[in-house]
């Protein structure tokens, strides 16, 4: 099923979920008497049940569980276990009122450990005060405060019905337009389901009369972290959001100006307290929300009011970041905004309380205009809340939904995801992804982390975009070729071995030397010891000895064609090119990426000058660059492309004439570079109007692009 058909089911879900477990929650907070009693600052004038958050989270989690096959829950985990949490501290603050500092010690705890579950962090500043990258003292720290902060910034708003509410449903829409369009669906879903949760617990709070409930600190706390979550997932540096790295969308400017309201209004009245006197924490009636209250607004219409200043806020944003400004211009133009709509509309309404000026009176008559809690429509929508025909409705919602998902599943005849044997299905792969020379990764334990977070990153986009055809390594996968470092490569490369497959061929590093650096044993490689992962054995067309893959064929599919892989060892055997070339000739209708270690020199051409493989096997068969490309490249036109590594040029894509085409070749090798490789990935992106394929080099660390060039080069298949 297409991905937005599944955010729509999710939100449904979700919010029938809710809407059928509100009402038992409603009854178990009456009996036990679990409610917010009034007092001297609050609004309510009897008590009211506090249980909303519990029916909220019930709808988000089911919402979830129900299509989980879509989501990557490697972070979501984490996130679930971070509102469990929350819910479960807030539903005793409401019951027993813990103190602050108590409340504030536990949420400094649960998001530290959110961020060590999730690797999310603010590290991502996109060039913010000549910052990129933040490094992890700084980020973690910056982390901490931050999700506190918009914690407390929701909490400390509820104040009047709706508003916690209402504000989070256009919070989660705006973060979840922009995850959906990035294709993170994990946090797309989250959105989702949390709009559809809170949309039936926003009517009931509402309009509600006998069924009407507060959010309660357990839920505020709940959604504080959800809106947290988002902001960090934006800021985070292993996901390529293309759209925003290539159109300069401020994402803290972005984040800042959904939040800005809750936030900046929390930070105005901490100062208030703090100039008077008093702890941060002290309350009183000086949020923004009381000032509207105090003017006459009902309830509903102080609701709107904040979110149409919400609103204001971001459309400011937008209006900035359309007209190209870059993104530290962003932030400081959303600062503007949320300082004039909350401290500057703070300041001009209490002094305009203080007066009849017609300025006074006109916002008066507005704030009269906005109780509208007996006129026909409002009680309409309170019989069918507080009646039993909101069930019988949603009943009929149900299967609807089932028969347009039944639709939607039967017109598409693949769909992406784990298949019965466990292994990932991707229907239309458009990029191919590749290392090159890992040695030093696989040599060093410190440094391998780099090659952790690629296989990371890249995992996590086969799960949100499936457009990953394969993984292919041009050799060297060890250093000294020795056991241990060979252990360590097959278990990083088993993050990917589910849903991406990891094709190798044998680098002059993958074998034994002597101690004149000759290799005198073709079998002393540890590549068939310990490169054994499901796709292979799935995958495998051909090889040239039974139980080995270091000369193998597999299927593959790229672009919307088959382009099978053929991987050749290091400087192959005489008998090893006379099967390869047959093998060629047998299957002239299927095109080829060969993938070999030694092919190219320093300079873009073929490798002639003394080849590594002429001192290396000095007694054994071994064939050059140039013979690979005269008995196999040259003569067989379905050899669409070679691949290659060895030389320290990190980069290269040239083209080599034959009698038969143009043929691509591309290098690219990681050991010379910054700390074995730094993080730095090829991709083959096929999506060209042109049919061309597009080179990129990207940094799974840093986020950025080699000499910041989303396109490093284009080649054509021959």
């Amino acid at each position: 099923m297409a991905p937005k058909y599944r955010i729509l089911l999710l939100f449904v879900i979700s919010m029938i979920v809710t809407w059928f477990v509100f009402r038992p929650i409603l009854k178990i907070a009456q009996q036990k008497g679990i409610v917010d009693n009034p007092d001297a600052r609050k609004l309510q004038r009897v008590p009211i049940p506090v249980l909303g958050g519990v029916a909220v989270f019930f709808g988000i989690v089911v919402g979830l569980c129900f299509f989980k096959t879509m989501l990557s829950f490697t972070s979501l985990f984490a996130v679930l276990t971070a509102m469990i949490v929350m819910l479960y501290l807030g539903t005793i603050d409401d019951i027993l009122n813990l103190s602050p500092f108590l409340r504030l010690g536990i949420e400094v705890v649960v998001v530290t450990l959110l961020i060590y579950g999730t690797h999310y962090s603010m590290c991502n500043f996109q060039g913010l005060w000549g910052i990129d990258q933040l490094p992890i003292i700084f980020s973690v720290p910056l982390s901490i405060l931050t999700m506190v902060g918009i914690i407390n910034a929701i909490n400390m708003i509820d104040g009047v019905d709706g508003l916690v509410s209402g504000f989070c449903i256009v919070a989660c829409t705006l973060f979840g337009v922009i995850f959906f369009c990035e294709h993170e669906y994990s946090f797309a879903a989250l959105a989702a389901v949390t709009v559809g949760a809170l949309i039936p617990f926003f009517l009931h709070n509402v309009f509600g009369i006998k069924s009407k409930m507060f959010m309660g600190d357990g839920g505020t706390m709940m959604l504080g972290i959800v809106m947290s979550s988002f902001v960090i997932a934006l800021c985070k540096y292993r996901i390529e959001y293309n759209f925003l790295l290539n159109h300069q969308f401020g994402v803290l400017a972005f984040s800042l100006a959904v939040l800005a309201v809750p936030i900046f209004d929390t930070l105005r009245v901490m100062i208030y307290r703090v100039l008077h006197g008093h702890s941060p924490f002290f309350p009183d009636k000086n949020h923004l929300h009381h000032i509207f209250i105090e003017f006459g607004f009902s309830h509903i219409g102080t609701t709107m009011s904040e979110i149409v200043l919400e609103l204001f806020v971001v459309a400011v944003w937008a209006l900035v970041w359309s007209a190209g400004a870059p993104v530290d211009i962003q932030l400081y133009c959303v600062i503007a905004a949320s300082l004039l709509v909350t401290f500057g509309v703070a300041a001009f309404l209490k002094r305009e309380l203080k007066r009849k000026s017609l300025c006074s009176r006109a916002i008066r008559a507005l704030a009269s205009g906005t109780h509208i809690e007996w006129d026909g429509f409002w009680l309409k929508i309170q019989n069918f809340v507080d009646g039993k025909s909101a069930v019988l409705a949603l009943l009929l919602v149900l299967p609807i939904f089932a028969s347009c998902s039944m639709f939607e599943t039967a017109v598409e005849e693949e769909e992406a995801g784990y298949g019965p044997d466990g292994l990932y299905y991707t229907p239309n792969p458009t990029c191919i992804a590749i290392f090159g020379d890992i040695q030093v990764y696989t040599e060093n334990e410190e440094l391998v982390q780099n090659y952790v977070n690629s296989l990371q990153w890249l995992k996590d986009r086969q799960l949100r975009d499936a457009d990953i055809s394969c993984i292919l390594h041009t050799g060297d996968v060890a250093n000294t070729n020795m056991g241990h470092q060979w252990r360590r490569f097959q278990s990083n490369t088993s993050i990917v071995s589910d849903c991406i497959p990891y094709y190798t061929s044998t680098g002059n590093h993958d074998y034994d030397w002597n101690a004149e650096e000759v290799i005198t044993d073709r079998n002393s490689s540890g590549l068939n010891q310990h490169y054994d992962f499901p796709y292979l054995a799935k995958n495998l067309l051909a090889a040239y000895e039974e139980g080995k893959l270091d000369n193998a064929v597999f299927s593959n599919r790229f672009a919307g064609q088959n382009m099978d892989i053929m991987m050749l060892e290091f400087a192959p055997r005489e008998d090893v090119l006379k099967w390869a070339g047959e093998y060629l000739a047998a299957h002239k209708d299927t095109r080829h990426i060969l993938v070999t270690h030694e092919f190219l020199w320093r300079d873009g051409t073929l490798f002639t000058d003394k080849p590594y493989s002429e001192r290396q096997f000095r007694d054994l068969s071994a064939s050059s660059p140039y013979e690979i490309w005269s008995r196999l490249v040259a003569p067989n036109d379905n050899i669409a492309c070679v691949l290659c590594g060895h030389v320290s040029n990190f980069v290269r894509v040239v083209e080599l004439t034959s009698m038969k085409g143009k043929v691509p070749a591309v290098e690219f090798n990681l050991q010379d570079e910054k700390d074995g490789g730094d993080g730095w990935i090829m991709l083959w992106n096929a999506k060209n109007p042109d049919d061309s394929v597009s080179v990129s080099i990207y940094n799974t660390v840093s986020g950025k692009y080699y000499q910041n060039r989303p396109v490093y080069a284009k080649f054509k298949f021959r």
